[in-house]
């Protein structure tokens, strides 16, 4: 089994996106407008008021890479 490059939190135990703020979610917000308590709901109407509702529940990396 690989070994996992991602930090890891001591206290949850989940792992973590660090670094990564610009990758995006199946949602198509970027990691960033997503909260940093797990599950990392996005926040996208708390930032941009005009921008359209988002119903991501929880961050879910896309496959595809910005």
């Amino acid at each position: 089994m690989a070994a996992r490059t991602q930090p890891r939190d001591a206290q949850t135990g989940r792992y973590g996106f660090e670094g990564q703020w610009d990758r995006l979610c199946v949602c198509g917000h970027r990691l960033g407008v997503h909260t940093a308590d797990a599950p990392h709901e996005c926040m996208v109407r708390d930032f941009d008021k005009t921008a359209a509702p988002c119903d991501c529940m929880k961050f879910r990396p896309s496959r595809k890479r910005a």
